[in-house]
């Protein structure tokens, strides 16, 4: 066995020449058509939506002004950010007592839900649209030649996200936790997730 055929043995079981031959049988024309160009821009669409919300931080301020006077003015920022679980954001809240100088309390409500279901749906749907490019564009024999094909695939997708969105609906009504608290009042925590109860 000579050098050259150990180096062309080694060099096809490299992972390059197989993603050289899937990269050779995607066909790209197939993008300028509307199906194809709807596909990628999808794809953006989806990178957009959960990266823009994953990443998303801010922030809110308040001035503090005891007995209206100018020099006992104190201003406040809170920085907050995805998930969003206000309720868990501690900031200093000056006083005008004598007796103590600031006061730790918590922001109001938690709204994590639905900025995770959110992000969750678009990291679904950038993989969804991944796959679904790279089955238009590599087997497109798939959509020629089987018709009910793609709608089958867009049934299930459409199923699952109802589905998604029925159960997060119902998630958010009164009828979710009825079962577990029946004839009780407000739990502390969902009291404190209101903003009704400080949490110390």
């Amino acid at each position: 066995m000579s050098s050259t055929e150990g180096s062309s043995h080694a060099a096809d079981k490299s992972p390059r020449p197989q993603v050289d031959r899937l990269l050779v049988g995607l066909r790209w024309r197939r993008l300028e058509e509307p199906l194809g160009f709807i596909k990628v821009l999808q794809w953006l669409f989806a990178i957009f939506a959960f990266g823009s919300c994953g990443s998303y931080s801010g922030e809110t301020g308040a001035t503090v002004r005891c007995n209206n006077e100018a020099k006992d003015v104190s201003s406040i920022i809170v920085l907050f950010g995805y998930p969003f679980r206000l309720n868990r954001v501690q900031y200093e809240m000056p006083l005008c007592d004598e007796d103590s100088t600031s006061k730790t309390m918590h922001l109001m409500g938690d709204f994590s839900a639905p900025a995770e279901f959110f992000v969750t749906l678009g990291i679904f749907s950038f993989f969804y649209t991944m796959a679904a490019l790279v089955l238009y564009l590599r087997f497109h024999n798939l959509y020629t030649e089987n018709k009910r094909f793609p709608l089958v695939l867009f049934g299930f997708i459409n199923f699952f996200l109802w589905a998604g969105n029925c159960w997060f609906v119902f998630k958010e009504t009164p009828w979710h936790g009825q079962g577990q608290d029946q004839g009780q009042g407000p739990s502390l925590e969902s009291a404190a997730e209101q903003g009704a109860v400080e949490k110390q």
